[in-house]
C-alpha cells in the first residue's frame, strides 16, 4: 500500500523549471534594451534597474504588472510562465518615452 504515497512524492519532487533572466535598465526615461524575447511557458524573471535619478513605475496590464523603482535601485520581478505574444511594458511616469517590449516565442 505504500506506492501511492510514493507515487505523489515523485509527483511534488519534480523541479521546477528555472526562470529566464531578462535585464532591462531605465536611463534616461527610456528602456535600454526595448526590445526583449523570452521563450514560451518558461519563467521569467524580469530584473529592472533604475539607472535615473527619478523614480519610474514600471506597469503592464497584459502581464498584470505594476512595480515602483526607486533612483538607483534594482527590482527583480517573476513573471510566468507565459504564452507565446507580445506583451509591453510602460514607464508610467514617462510613457511617451519609456517603452519595452517583451516577445515570447
Amino acid at each position: 500500500m505504500a506506492w501511492p504515497l510514493t507515487a505523489l512524492a515523485l509527483v511534488f519532487s519534480a523541479p521546477a523549471p528555472m526562470p529566464v533572466v531578462l535585464t532591462v535598465t531605465v536611463h534616461e526615461h527610456r528602456f535600454e534594451p526595448s526590445y526583449l524575447i523570452a521563450p514560451a511557458h518558461t519563467p521569467v524573471q524580469l530584473l529592472v534597474k533604475n539607472a535615473d535619478e527619478t523614480f519610474e513605475e514600471i506597469e503592464s496590464y497584459p502581464l498584470n504588472l505594476e512595480k515602483r523603482v526607486g533612483p538607483g535601485k534594482t527590482v527583480s520581478v517573476r513573471l510566468g510562465p507565459l504564452d507565446p505574444g507580445h506583451y509591453e511594458i510602460v514607464g508610467e511616469d514617462h510613457p511617451d518615452t519609456a517603452q519595452a517590449m517583451i516577445e515570447v516565442r
